[in-house]
């Protein structure tokens, strides 16, 4: 991506601790938070306070089902908008939305919408609206084969395709590039649908069953009407797969790679290459990093089963949401805060002709919004507290698999240290980039 639109992180300087201080008090918090639990949280508690939810009314919710037809509509508009401006508009990524639309309005802003209001993008997804109609389509047809049960591989692919292009790519940010990744994209999300249902639309739409994942931990849970519930608690409910598993280590490795490339060690190392060869280093140093981070999982997965065998990297995957999405927002927030203001010029203008649409385009972005020191504390609490959430989950897990108390504590050891670990590397990372 250009410089424009690389994720901002900068400001780690303004913290008033020292770096490596604050990370390795990070990974003190976690151990202290880890007796605490083992000692004063004895039976599983997440999954029974997930089912208890309080109904918000009908009214409320018809008010939501009105939202959320609005949502459609935008969102299609928004869809047609960027592919006309990325393929019509102006070459420059300067100057055209789509890029914005893409990487701040879907990829950083979706997530954090998930996370408070629930499974937003499932409503809204002009993708899962064609991917119905594939589907409704392949069944006219007599070509739907409703044997052919659909796991998170596809998640898996796509989500590590727009990694790769986001983070490895030499030119991710080029208006006609993109406008070609969102086609093939579209493609491999609908088509197939023909043959195999909407329930394809939902896996390969890579970012769509991320977002997904992340609505889990909303307050909010639909049945016939709206309920609100303790926030978290839905991951109890998560069933992972391991194809699920890939795809979560997959964003939680590429949101570790978007800080590692920024580090003078990686900087040293691709030295003032750019272009393709730029490209096929930022390529193996994310596969690199993703795998390091699976392994670190894998280790600590082995040494809970050598417990007592629950299949436990399937049973503690749900805990790794929420610190992939705390490395989300560490990596993205400032990215949100100021070119999510660049988007809003630039959409009223999605040609780049001087049309000013929407009255926004003579606006001037304001970098002094929010203070650099307020955005640092936000980037590293998002990233010590999505630790401290999958500790409690991973926790709550091992208490409800395992016959006992002792073997669900013992069988954490490992998993805390990776943790540890991921929490250490995230910050420092985080603070020396």
């Amino acid at each position: 991506m250009s410089e424009l639109l690389a994720h901002g992180i900068g400001a780690r300087g303004d913290l008033p601790v020292d770096p490596g201080f604050l990370a390795w008090g990070a990974g003190l918090v976690l151990i202290v938070s880890f007796a605490a639990l083992g000692a004063l949280w004895t039976e599983p508690r997440l999954r029974a306070a997930s089912e208890r939810t309080r109904s918000i009314g009908s009214v409320p919710t018809r008010v939501v089902d009105l939202a959320l037809l609005a949502g459609r509509l935008l969102a299609v508009a928004a869809y047609v908008l960027t592919i006309a401006a990325a393929f019509a508009g102006s070459r420059f990524a300067v100057l055209n939305p789509a890029p914005w639309v893409v990487f701040v309005a879907v990829w950083t802003a979706m997530p954090m919408l998930s996370f408070v209001f629930g499974d937003v993008w499932r409503h809204v997804s002009p993708l899962r609206m064609l991917g119905r109609a594939a589907d409704l389509a392949g069944r006219r047809l007599g070509i739907h084969r409703p044997e052919v049960e659909i796991d998170a591989r596809p998640a898996a692919i796509a989500l590590f395709a727009f990694l790769w292009f986001e983070l490895a790519y030499h030119d991710a940010s080029s208006p006609r590039v993109l406008a070609w990744l969102i086609v093939v994209y579209s493609v491999w999300a609908v088509v197939p649908a023909m043959w195999f249902g909407v329930a394809w639309t939902d896996s390969a739409d890579g970012l769509g069953w991320w977002f997904s994942k992340v609505a889990s931990m909303a307050p909010w849970r639909r049945n016939d009407t709206i309920g609100a519930r303790l926030p978290i608690t839905g991951l109890s409910t998560v069933v992972m797969a391991r194809g699920a598993v890939t795809s979560v280590l997959i964003v939680l490795g590429g949101a570790t790679f978007d800080g590692f490339g920024r580090s003078s060690w990686w900087q040293d190392v691709v030295g003032s290459s750019f272009g393709w060869t730029l490209t096929l280093y930022s390529t193996v140093g994310l596969i690199w990093v993703i795998a390091i981070v699976g392994l670190v999982y894998m280790f600590a997965s082995r040494f809970a089963d050598r417990v007592e065998y629950i299949d436990a990297t399937t049973a503690f995957a749900p805990s790794l949401i929420p610190i992939a999405f705390g490395y989300g927002i560490a990596h993205t927030f400032s990215l949100l805060v100021f070119e999510g203001q660049t988007l809003i010029i630039r959409i009223s203008d999605p040609f780049g002709n001087g049309a000013d649409w929407f009255g926004t385009n003579t606006w001037v972005e304001n970098y002094t919004a929010v203070s650099t020191s307020l955005i640092a504390w936000v980037q590293v609490g998002a990233i010590i507290i999505g630790h401290l959430v999958g500790v409690i989950v991973a926790h709550d897990t091992a208490l409800e698999r395992y016959k006992t108390s002792d073997s669900a504590l013992r069988s954490q050891y490992a998993m805390i240290l990776a943790m540890i670990a991921y929490t250490v590397a995230g910050l420092l990372l985080l603070v020396n980039a």
